[in-house]
């Protein structure tokens, strides 16, 4: 929050780059320690959260505006502030200590989840700015307007994502349907004229953008299974993050390079579009493949027993593991250390 209020102030581009650079890396970490500290049904909701917050975000921004150019980012500025005095103030426990060392692979299992992720945001990267310069300069609609049509789009993305990873069902094929309904919703919301049926394409994205990223949720959940889930959580955001960046840079570099060889500005802006619906699809054919290998070596995996010994069977179980059975519903972090039930603050 500080530092996007900084970047309120009168400071250099180079500056202000850096500022925002530092503030969202602060954000995703903040957002993956949050949901690797929470329970799986958590995790559902912290996912829907964060696309609602996007859903709120932008029409609030757009009426933020008529006030102040700067108004929306000195808002902004006071929410993550005012939420982290919030759960400094609600969360119990003292000072952290130290995780137990436990046997753990390394985060190669988790990749393919983040590369879903990386997909979806990806997607909304090449989308989010040419689709607001298409619907100003060619279908004659103002802020207000767009911002409705983007909570179009949000609003079901948010709910679609916390009601299926609150089911916890891991199904590829909902992978499948949902990059197919994302990538048309894309594409038709480009083409379409009239506000109720760009609205209804952009709903049809949304939740088909709910069931990739909600999969990739549980997915990650299933192969952070022995993982710290903050770490594993931490790499599938970065990856989004990556996706954002590379999509908007994308975006505007394909915009660009089209108009300056004759192609009309808007065919530019609706090609942007097209390149974020084929993104999708071309990166969930690539990932569900080796997504299904993931799942079935973590089957495995979770199947085989470990052997006793004074580094497998810590809790004197018998069980072959150092993990506490009645803690199935406790919170990943707090099962990582069972010896501190009351620790949130780490």
């Amino acid at each position: 929050g500080a530092f996007l209020f900084l970047c309120t102030l009168p400071l250099a581009l180079p500056t202000v780059l850096v500022l925002r650079t530092i503030q969202g890396a602060a954000n995703v970490a903040a957002v993956s320690m949050l949901m690797g500290m929470t329970t799986q049904k958590g995790v559902a909701v912290a996912g829907g959260a964060t696309i609602a917050a996007i859903a709120v975000g932008a029409p609030l921004g757009a009426v933020l505006l008529k006030f102040s150019a700067v108004a929306p980012l000195q808002v902004g500025a006071m929410l993550p502030l005012a939420a982290a005095a919030a759960i400094g103030a609600l969360q119990p426990g003292g000072p952290a200590s130290a995780p137990a060392r436990r046997r753990l692979d390394d985060l190669r299992r988790i990749w393919p989840a983040g590369l879903l992720v990386l997909a979806e945001r990806l997607a909304i990267g090449f989308f989010i700015i040419p689709f607001s310069l298409l619907m100003h300069e060619f279908r004659g609609l103002d802020d207000a307007v767009v911002g409705r049509l983007y909570a179009a789009f949000l609003v079901p993305f948010a709910l679609g994502t916390a009601v299926w990873a609150r089911i916890r069902i891991v199904d590829l094929r909902v992978v499948v349907v949902g990059a197919i309904a994302y990538a048309a919703g894309l594409v038709l919301a480009a083409r379409v004229d009239g506000v109720g049926p760009i609205a209804l394409a952009l709903v049809l994205g949304g939740l088909g953008a709910a069931g990739v990223y909600a999969t990739a949720l549980l997915l990650t959940l299933k192969m952070a299974a022995r993982e710290r889930p903050s770490a594993a959580m931490g790499l599938v955001n970065a990856m989004g993050a990556l996706g954002m960046l590379l999509g908007s840079g994308g975006a505007g570099v394909l915009t660009r390079s089209l108009t300056a060889a004759g192609v009309s500005r808007d065919r530019s802006l609706q090609s942007s579009l097209d390149v974020a619906a084929l993104s999708v699809l071309i990166l969930a054919t690539v990932t569900v493949p080796l997504l299904r290998r993931q799942i079935g070596a973590a089957t495995a995996l979770e199947a085989t027993p470990l052997p006793n010994g004074p580094d497998e069977d810590e809790n004197g179980d018998g069980d072959g593991d150092d993990d506490d059975d009645d803690a199935a519903a406790e919170p990943f972090e707090r099962r990582e250390n069972p010896a501190a039930p009351h620790d949130h603050n780490r």
